[in-house]
């Protein structure tokens, strides 16, 4: 119980800093400043389906992303990012 509330607290705190970050840039139009400059920018994107407990809706999606600027094979199968 004490992660699951510290997860909480911890949401909530991200939350409003992305909240803030996002009103600076859609709000006031204000780009923020990158500190590189990539040639190449390689995105990926999934979800994951879920089945949720004590919620009006059944089934949510945790949705994740990835940006990397390129990989290297490591070996057979393996890359490095």
């Amino acid at each position: 119980m004490t992660v699951w509330k510290l997860t909480q607290e911890t949401g909530e705190i991200l939350q409003q800093e992305g909240e803030e970050k996002r009103a600076v840039v859609f709000k006031d139009g204000e780009a923020p400043a990158g500190k590189e400059v990539a040639s190449e920018l390689c995105i990926e994107a999934d979800g994951v389906m879920i089945r949720l407990q004590r919620a009006k809706e059944k089934r949510g999606e945790i949705k994740h992303i990835v940006a990397y600027e390129g990989k290297e094979q490591m070996g057979q199968n393996c890359f490095a990012f």
